[in-house]
């Protein structure tokens, strides 16, 4: 019977393949999701004597799936326009919990109370600040609109921009590509750019 079951092993793999690639597409707009690929085995081979060098004949029994282990490679940032949404750029998972069980993930499609929680997280645990305005700062902001000659919805990007030079901060990451340049604080897509062509 090996004739038929060493086949019927590599259709079985080759059906256990298409699976995982049926799964892969299924979830092409799954957020955070992460594609398996399937490897092959070669399963045990069985001896039927020896050749007139001594050498073992063998025949193999076929084909298996070794296993399926998902792919963590980066993909694409793309902004969504959603300010509770995150990415995760390189290794590493979004430690989240529910029920009093710490959870990981890929997918930063957070709603505004599990962004909340992850921005209370990155304060408490991460070493993260929120920087506020101090006394005068209206004045402050005003004098730099002025000798910036910024108006108009500029003047919140401004806000950001002066806030973030008194609390000592050296660069300004953002997707927005209009954002108000401020001598002395660079910005910084941290989105790739797509070229044309």
């Amino acid at each position: 019977m090996p004739n038929f079951s060493i086949p019927l092993s590599g259709l079985q793999a080759a059906s256990q393949t298409l699976s995982v690639i049926s799964n892969n597409l299924a979830n092409l707009n799954t957020v955070g999701y992460k594609a398996s690929q399937a490897s092959f085995r070669d399963l045990f081979y069985q001896a039927f004597g020896t050749n007139g060098a001594n050498d073992p004949i063998q025949v193999g029994e076929g084909v298996a799936i070794n296993s399926v282990t998902p792919i963590f490679t980066s993909g694409n940032l793309q902004g969504t326009g959603v300010n509770t949404d995150a990415a995760i750029t390189g290794s590493g998972f979004f430690v989240t919990q529910r029920n009093g069980a710490l959870q990981f993930t890929r997918a930063g499609n957070f709603t505004p109370d599990e962004a909340r929680a992850f921005l209370t997280t990155l304060l408490t645990d991460g070493g993260a600040q929120i920087c506020l305005p101090g006394p005068g700062f209206a004045d402050r902001l005003l004098a730099a609109a002025r000798q910036l000659k910024i108006n108009g919805p500029h003047i919140f990007d401004l806000q950001i921009a002066v806030i973030a030079l008194e609390h000592g901060a050296t660069e300004i990451w953002t997707h927005d590509r209009n954002f108000v340049s401020v001598p002395g604080l660079p910005v910084h897509d941290p989105l790739p750019r797509r070229r044309n062509g």
